[in-house]
C-alpha cells in the first residue's frame, strides 16, 4: 500500500509529532503539510489571507492547498467572540468555499463568510489524523 501522504512528509523531514510546531512558527507541521509549507523553516506566506468586503460585508479567506491530502482533512471555522466556532459549510448560512484549478500540486481555495458581527476570527482545523 501507498505510504499516507502526511506521514511521507513527517518522514522526509525527520519530524514525528504531526501537532508539533518544529519550527516554532505557529504553524503545526499538519497545517504545513496541508498548505504546502516546509516545517523546518519559520515561513508565514503560506497562511490564509483574509479579507473583508464593505460593499457585501463579505469576509473572504484564501489559501492554497496540496492536491493530495490523504486521509488528512481541513475545515474553515468561524467566530465572532473566539469560543464558540462554526464550521464554513458552502451553501449554509450564505458561506461560499470555492476550489481553483489545481496547478503544480496546489488548489486555490476561497471561502466568503457574510459578516456577523463587529469581529469576525477564521481558523483552519485539522483532522483524519
Amino acid at each position: 500500500a501507498a505510504a499516507e501522504p502526511l506521514q511521507t512528509f513527517l518522514d522526509t523531514y525527520h519530524l514525528t509529532e504531526a501537532d508539533a510546531d518544529d519550527d516554532n512558527d505557529g504553524i503545526s507541521n499538519v497545517l504545513e503539510f496541508i498548505l504546502g509549507g516546509d516545517p523546518t523553516v519559520s515561513n508565514s506566506s503560506i497562511l490564509p489571507v483574509a479579507g473583508y468586503d464593505s460593499t457585501t460585508s463579505l469576509f473572504s479567506y484564501t489559501f492554497f492547498i496540496v492536491d493530495d491530502l490523504g486521509s488528512v482533512t481541513w475545515t474553515c471555522q468561524y467566530s465572532t467572540d473566539l469560543t464558540t466556532w462554526t464550521d464554513a459549510v458552502s451553501g449554509t448560512g450564505n458561506v461560499t468555499i470555492t476550489e481553483g484549478t489545481t496547478a503544480d500540486g496546489y488548489i486555490p481555495i476561497t471561502i466568503t463568510i457574510p459578516a456577523t458581527g463587529e469581529r469576525m476570527f477564521l481558523r483552519l482545523a485539522t483532522g483524519g489524523l
